[in-house]
C-alpha cells in the first residue's frame, strides 16, 4: 500500500483503501486515506468517510471522532463538533478542547479547563506558556504534574530549550517507565536541534543494555535500533538485531539497503539470507539496475529459492515485460497471475478487458478472475 503511494499510483492506492478502510480490524487503512483525501483538497469525502466510521464505531480508539472534531472546528461547524463530544465519539474530550484553546491562544480558558486536573490538559497548558515565553510558570506548572502524560515532541523541545536536557528525558521516562521507545525519535530530535548529540549517543546505548536484558519475544525495539544507525551506532544496534533474531534476520537487511550496501547484501544473499535477496532486488531495480534486478530474481526462482517468484513478478511488472509474466502465469505460476490480474484491473495491459473477461489459455491454462491460475 504504502509502496504505491510512494511510487506516485494515487488511484491505485485510493482503490485499495477504500476497500480496508471499511473494516475495523485495519485501522492504518482510513488514517491513510483520510491524509489522502485531504491532500488532494477532498475534505468532503474525508468528513463524510470519517463521519460513517465514527457512527459505526469502526477507528474509535485511532483517532477518528478527533480528526473528524478538528475538521468540523476548521469549518466553524461547532453545532456537530458538540454532538460529538457529547456523544462520547472523541475520547478525551478535555484533551481535545485543550488543544483548541492553545491553538487559538486562548490561555484564559485552557487555564480554567486545566484546573480540572487532568493531567494531559496541564501538559498542553504548560507547552502552550512555554511557546507564550512565560517560562518560569511553564516549568513551575510542569513540577507539579503528578502523572506525567506522553509528551508531544513540541514540548519535548521546548524542555530542552528551556530546562535542559535531563528535564525532557526525565519527562520521557515518567511518561511510559516501562517502555518509552515510541517516544525516542521525538526526544533524539529534540536534544539534537539544541546540540546534545552526545547526550543521545549516551540515552541510546543506556537503552541497548536496558533492552539486551529483556526476553527476547517482547516487541523489538525497532525505534532504538533505528536511531542507533541514524547516529553511526552500527555495533550496538547489531546487538539489538542479533538479541531479536528473527526480527533482525528482517532488519539487517532492509537497513543494508536503505544505505545502499550491496557489498554486504551480497554476502548475506550467498550465504542464503532469503531476505537480504529480496532486499537487493528491490534496491537493484530502486537504483535503475532493472536488467541486474531482472536476472538475480529469476535466477533464485528457477533455483526455487521461496522470496524469489513475488519479486520477479513484480520486477517484469514495473518494466512493462508483460510477455514473460504471461508466460509465467500460463506455467502455473501464482504470484505472475496475481501480478496481470492486478495489472489488467488497473487497464494497464494491451487488452485487459479480454484477460479479465476469458481469462489466458496459453498450453491449456487460465488466470480466474480471483488472480490464481486454473485448469
Amino acid at each position: 500500500m504504502l509502496g504505491l503511494l510512494e511510487h506516485g499510483c494515487v488511484r491505485e492506492a485510493r482503490a485499495l483503501l477504500e476497500v480496508y478502510a471499511e473494516r475495523a480490524d485495519v485501522e492504518w487503512a482510513w488514517v491513510h486515506l483520510v491524509q489522502l483525501l485531504e491532500r488532494g483538497g477532498e475534505e468532503d469525502k474525508a468528513i463524510e468517510l470519517l463521519s460513517r466510521l465514527v457512527e459505526d464505531g469502526i477507528g474509535r480508539y485511532g483517532g477518528a471522532g478527533e480528526r473528524l472534531a478538528d475538521l468540523l472546528a476548521g469549518r466553524g461547524d461547532w453545532e456537530r463538533v458538540m454532538e460529538l463530544l457529547r456523544g462520547g465519539k472523541v475520547l478525551q474530550p478535555q484533551l481535545w478542547l485543550a488543544k483548541q484553546f492553545a491553538a487559538a491562544g486562548r490561555l484564559d480558558r485552557l487555564r480554567a479547563l486545566a484546573g480540572f486536573e487532568d493531567q494531559s490538559v496541564i501538559l498542553v497548558l504548560v507547552e502552550a506558556l512555554l511557546k507564550d515565553g512565560q517560562v518560569t510558570e511553564g516549568l513551575e506548572l510542569f513540577g507539579r504534574v503528578r502523572e506525567c502524560p506522553r509528551p508531544s515532541g513540541a514540548l519535548l523541545d521546548l524542555l530542552v530549550r528551556h530546562g535542559g536536557p535531563d528535564l525532557a528525558i526525565e519527562a520521557a521516562i515518567r511518561s511510559a517507565p516501562g517502555g518509552w521507545d515510541k517516544l525516542l525519535r521525538e526526544l533524539a530530535d529534540a536534544l539534537c536541534a539544541h546540540g546534545h548529540r552526545d547526550r543521545v549517543r549516551t540515552l541510546l546505548r543506556e537503552r541497548v543494555q536496558v533492552e539486551l536484558n529483556q526476553p527476547a519475544d517482547t516487541d523489538p525495539p525497532a525505534v532504538l535500533a533505528e536511531l542507533l544507525v541514524d547516529h553511526g551506532c552500527w555495533r550496538e544496534a547489531l546487538k539489538i538485531a542479533r538479541h531479536n533474531a528473527e526480527w533482525g534476520l528482517r532488519w539487517v537487511p532492509r537497513r543494508l539497503a536503505m544505505a545502499g550496501n550491496t557489498a554486504q547484501l551480497r554476502k548475506l544473499l550467498d550465504q542464503g539470507h532469503e531476505h537480504a535477496g529480496r532486499e537487493y532486488v528491490r534496491l537493484l531495480a530502486r537504483t535503475h539496475r532493472m536488467p541486474e534486478a531482472l536476472d538475480l530474481a529469476r535466477t533464485s526462482a528457477d533455483a526455487g529459492l521461496g522470496w524469489a517468484d513475488d519479486e520477479l513478478a513484480t520486477c517484469l511488472a514495473e518494466s512493462g515485460r508483460f510477455g514473460e509474466l504471461v508466460t509465467r502465469a500460463a506455467g502455473g505460476n501464482e504470484h505472475a497471475a496475481r501480478r496481470l490480474v492486478t495489472l489488467a484491473r488497473l487497464g494497464k495491459l494491451p487488452d485487459s478487458t479480454g484477460l479479465l473477461r476469458d481469462g489466458l489459455t496459453a498450453d491449456g491454462c487460465r488466470v480466474t478472475d480471483h488472480g490464481r491460475p486454473g485448469f
